[in-house]
C-alpha cells in the first residue's frame, strides 16, 4: 500500500481471497438479492454469469484508497466492477519512469466497467483517495474453475 491506510471493509462471496497467501477458497455463496446484478453485470462483459464466481463488496470511508496493483492471477480474464453511492477515480498505469503513463477515468454512481485484455493483465490500476462514502461490487471470474 505504500504506507497508506487503506480503511476500506470488504466482504467476498463465492470465494474469499487471503491477501497475505493469495489463496482462494470457497465461503458463502452470493446472496439471492445479488443474483440480478451478476446477470447484468455478466451481460456488459460478455461472460456468462456462472463465470463470475467470486463476487468482493467494497465499503469506502472518506478517505480510503486502493494502491496500484493488478488483480491476482488467482482469478481469471474478466474483471467487472459496479460503482456505487458516489463518484470516484479509476486510475491506470503503466510503464515506468520517464516511461510511466497515468489515464483516469470518473466512475459516476451506478456505473459499471469492464477490465479485460491488457487492461486487466497489462495496466495497474488504483483508485485516490475518496472525499465521501461509496461501494463497489466487484465480479470476478476464477482461474481453473
Amino acid at each position: 500500500m505504500h504506507g497508506r491506510i487503506a480503511r476500506r471493509t470488504v466482504r467476498h462471496f463465492g470465494y474469499d481471497y487471503d491477501y497475505g497467501s493469495s489463496q482462494l477458497s470457497e465461503t458463502e455463496a452470493l446472496p439471492v438479492e445479488l443474483h440480478e446484478v451478476r446477470e447484468r453485470c455478466a451481460r456488459l462483459a460478455g461472460v456468462p454469469a456462472a463465470d463470475l464466481a467470486q463476487a468482493l463488496v467494497t465499503r469506502y470511508p472518506p478517505g480510503s484508497v486502493i494502491g496500484w496493483h493488478r488483480d491476482a492471477p488467482a482469478f481469471g480474464p474478466t474483471v467487472v466492477g459496479l460503482s456505487l453511492g458516489s463518484a470516484c477515480l479509476l486510475r491506470f498505469q503503466r510503464g515506468r519512469a520517464d516511461q510511466r503513463r497515468v489515464y483516469e477515468v470518473e466512475l459516476a454512481p451506478r456505473s459499471a466497467y469492464v477490465l479485460a485484455g491488457a487492461a486487466r493483465s497489462s495496466w495497474q490500476h488504483s483508485i485516490p483517495p475518496v472525499p465521501v462514502l461509496r461501494y463497489s461490487i466487484t465480479f470476478r471470474q476464477v482461474r481453473g474453475r
